[in-house]
């Protein structure tokens, strides 16, 4: 039904195994559509992801989505921190600066957390600070990232600090299946993957990992 507006509701999984046109499409927080190989999905208008305290809403797209309206993809951040960030749109343009005083990427070959302006790269990791305290929500517009992306990383002989060190993003409207990705991958990357966790009997951040053989 062309005329149908559709809404997956929070903490729901839909799956397109069929191919669909609908006139706009809203995934809430914590809900998530598949539309499955060799299928499409036809929107009209606008299609919106939307993210809260909750979660955030997921596509995963392994058919062929097109969207004749605006594409739209929120992250909430809870509170005033520094916060990781990847653009799930090509071309993304930098957050508002009203509300975020600074958006860095890491550039390993000189050491170095550098300001940017411009566009965001996709498949590259940012760290954003707000500006003020309170709840915000960053919202992504343009095209959806799909297929593979390949990312430039370095590992520079002079940086004995960090040598090696990229922050790379997740590129997608949805989650990464880590361990996939290590095995893919395994000939260029260590089968280890680390993450940064509160430890709040501590006050403290630390670093955990998880190995996949």
């Amino acid at each position: 039904n062309n005329n149908l507006s559709v809404t997956i509701m929070e903490a729901h999984k839909v799956t397109a195994d069929n191919s669909y046109t609908v006139s706009s499409l809203t995934i809430k927080p914590t809900g998530q559509l598949t539309i499955n190989s060799e299928k499409t999905l036809t929107v009209l208008g606008d299609l919106t992801i939307e993210s809260s305290a909750t979660g955030t809403g997921t596509l995963v797209d392994n058919g062929t989505l097109t969207v004749s309206g605006t594409s739209s993809v929120q992250q909430y951040l809870a509170s005033q921190r520094n916060w990781y960030m990847s653009s799930p749109v090509a071309a993304a343009a930098r957050p508002n600066s009203t509300d975020y005083t600074n958006v860095e990427s890491y550039n390993e070959t000189t050491n170095a957390w550098v300001e940017t302006s411009g566009a965001l790269e996709v498949g590259r990791g940012y760290v954003v600070y707000p500006a003020t305290t309170g709840e915000k929500t960053i919202t992504f517009t343009g095209t959806l990232n799909t297929g593979n992306k390949t990312i430039g990383l370095t590992r520079t002989a002079a940086n004995t600090t960090y040598q090696g060190f990229n922050l790379v993003g997740n590129p997608y409207p949805s989650f990464l299946d880590a361990a996939q990705l290590v095995s893919v991958n395994s000939a260029n990357i260590d089968q280890t993957v680390w993450y940064r966790t509160a430890n709040w009997s501590t006050d403290k951040y630390v670093y955990e990992f998880q190995t996949y053989n």
